[in-house]
């Protein structure tokens, strides 16, 4: 078998086509093979395999698994894999949270539009009935965590109304920005929490009326009030992207903070 390293570049760009049209061709979380199998049944080298598996795997076509029963095995590129590196860039950009302000406004608007403008009574009702029960278990002493948590499951209804997959993916960029704020904009402050959880009902229950003008009104007023909160130098300074140590289980995390 022929894999030497004049070759190999054009054996992986032709191996990475056949692997992407596999893996594509059925859903995620199947077994692609062991390498062996996989460099037998498309016969090429091991290195050539493994050259085209690493662009695989930062594409999120592949998990590749460890050990003697390993192999290949598809999965589906996730939004917050894509959010995570366009953070990483906007963080060497030097974006600042007056930027995300911005981004934010003029990209909400649009997406309320469509989502109160939006005929499919199911989505609608489940959005309904989120905002019942977010009300039915707000309690004033919630962490910034909860409060961002309960937060993610309204966007998530108003997202899958608008039912726009280019927006989807640029708001949910913007969200995973800005998840983190100082913490001195919450700390200690639950009545700026129940503030911004009741402008999210408010504006969940302005799509449910059609009334996308409102929705619009009510995302800026938050923006407004979040940006009095931030101290003077905060807006103005860029966020950077921090790779946390890995968490006792494994999985590691990653932060934004002030730089």
């Amino acid at each position: 078998m022929n894999d030497t390293a004049d070759t190999r570049p054009l054996m992986s760009g032709s191996l990475l086509r056949r692997l992407r049209e596999e893996i594509l061709s059925q859903p995620s979380g199947v077994s692609l093979g062991t390498e062996t199998e996989i460099a037998d049944r498309f016969k090429v080298g091991r290195a050539t395999l493994r050259q085209a598996a690493r662009i695989l795997e930062q594409e999120q076509l592949i998990t590749v698994q460890r050990g003697a029963k390993g192999g290949y095995v598809s999965r589906r590129p996730d939004v917050e894999g894509l959010a995570r590196a366009s953070t990483l860039y906007l963080s060497l950009r030097r974006a600042t949270l007056k930027h995300l302000s911005v981004a934010s406004r003029v990209l909400n608007v649009e997406v309320y539009r469509l989502a109160a403008m939006s005929d499919d009574d199911e989505k609608r009702e489940k959005l309904r009935k989120t905002i019942d029960e977010l009300k039915g278990s707000y309690h004033r002493d919630m962490s910034v965590g909860e409060y961002l948590r309960r937060g993610e499951k309204i966007r998530n209804c108003i997202l899958e109304l608008a039912d726009n997959p280019f927006l989807e993916l640029f708001l949910r960029i913007v969200y995973f920005f800005g998840a983190q704020l100082p913490s001195s904009v919450f700390t200690n402050a639950p009545d700026r929490i129940e503030r911004m959880e009741t402008r999210q009902w408010r504006v969940g229950e302005a799509i449910l009326n059609r009334e996308p003008e409102v929705t619009a009104a009510l995302n800026a007023e938050g923006w407004r009030m979040i940006e009095s909160w931030l101290d003077p130098h905060d807006g103005a300074q860029a966020l950077t992207y921090v790779e946390e140590p890995k968490a006792p289980s494994g999985r590691g995390r990653r932060r934004r903070q002030a730089a």
